[in-house]
């Protein structure tokens, strides 16, 4: 089951090799508000398959006409380290429209783990490690559409009650709102990153995502 499959949302690069790029269709140039940098929000569509093994067998995708894909894009923000670091190093200076192939190497996939399914023991909570997805050392392809570009205000739409912070719980239905299946540790390593001074919040002021130039909230100290 490629739900059971949230590979994008797991690897951490152990170097920094780059991704290949093949332009298939769509702009090659536009005006910034096009752009892809970092911190920007994206909407694609993509195909990740294996193309050294088994006849290059599909791992994950969005698209509704692929057997097991998700049938809806996936909406991102660029540099947040939540997906692959190589779909977050292709994916900046494509355009609004682009149709690409990336080539990513393990280094910034899977790298020499791999990723193996995983079962919860619904009793215990715990996770049992299976059968190889992906094994280690393996090149992974991703074809990719961008649809759409833009850069809203993510913090806002994660402080969902608007009190200048958000806490691990917010994270956790941001991702449920994008149809993400959260990736044991994502949310601890968000905040292990963000939260500057470990009292389990992040405030607008330390974090590096899109939040708009000047922050609407009163420090915690002035309330």
């Amino acid at each position: 089951m490629l739900t059971r499959v949230f590979g994008l949302f797991v690897a951490v690069a152990t170097a920094s090799p780059s991704v290949d790029v093949v332009y298939r269709a769509g702009a090659t140039e536009c005006g910034p508000e096009d752009l892809i940098k970092n911190q920007t929000t994206v909407s694609i569509h993509y195909t990740v398959t294996m193309p050294h093994i088994d006849s290059g067998r599909v791992i994950d995708s969005t698209r509704e006409e692929v057997p097991g894909g998700r049938g809806q894009p996936l909406t991102l923000v660029v540099g947040l380290r939540l997906v692959l670091p190589g779909l977050d190093q292709g994916l900046i200076g494509l355009c609004k429209g682009a149709q690409v192939d990336l080539t990513v190497p393990p280094e910034l996939a899977y790298g020499e783990k791999g990723l193996r399914e995983q079962t919860r023991d619904p009793a215990t909570g715990n996770l049992t490690a299976g059968d190889f997805i992906v094994p280690p050392n393996t090149t992974l392809l991703i074809d990719l559409d961008v649809l759409d570009v833009s850069q809203p205000n993510v913090f806002s739409v994660i402080d969902s009650d608007a009190d200048g912070y958000f806490s691990p719980v917010d994270v956790s239905d941001y991702f449920k709102s994008q149809n993400w299946t959260e990736v044991d540790g994502a949310v601890e390593s968000m905040f292990e990153r963000l939260d500057m001074d470990k009292d389990g919040l992040v405030s607008w002021d330390e974090f590096d995502g899109p939040k708009g130039i000047k922050s609407p909230f009163k420090a915690k100290d002035e309330l």
